[in-house]
């Protein structure tokens, strides 16, 4: 028999740099597919305030832009006979030119167990389409990739 356990909520932070999109792998965990930054929403956090959190968490930098709410996905993923479902509220940001083309991140406090290190990179927002996995890539049809931005950092 299979149950259904509505798990927890989730945040997702698309960096958008021009054309390219912010992405992780964990090289300690080959098997882990590309994702984005992101995380849960702690008792008592707005979704926004998590996203912050989160990208400072797993990239090692602040977000200092604005960032834009795209809208709520669901994702569903079954464990054994469970169905886990993740509510995910989903930003996006023009990160500033400054950050590196790649870089290495050790999340100290991950939600579970040892730290994580985070292998970061940017791809083109097209590669990521295809390559992001966990249901990652459904957001990336929202408007906001759909064209150039308007403005770059200098």
């Amino acid at each position: 028999m299979m149950h259904f356990h509505f798990d927890e909520t989730k945040v997702l932070v698309y960096a958008r740099r021009g054309l390219e999109l912010l992405v992780f792998e964990e090289p300690d965990y080959p098997e882990v597919l590309t994702q984005v930054p992101g995380g849960s929403v702690e008792p008592g956090e707005s979704p926004r305030s998590a996203a912050h959190r989160e990208f400072a968490e797993e990239t090692g930098f602040e977000i200092t832009a604005p960032i834009e709410e795209l809208g709520i996905q669901g994702y569903r993923y079954r464990v054994d006979d469970r169905v886990i479902h993740h509510e995910r509220h989903c930003f996006a940001f023009e990160a500033p030119s400054d950050l590196p083309d790649e870089w290495t991140h050790l999340e100290g406090q991950p939600s579970q167990g040892e730290p994580v290190l985070f292998r970061l990179f940017w791809i083109s927002i097209e590669e990521a389409k295809t390559r992001l996995g966990y249901g990652m890539a459904e957001t990336l049809s929202a408007p906001f990739f759909s064209s150039r931005p308007s403005r770059l950092e200098p």
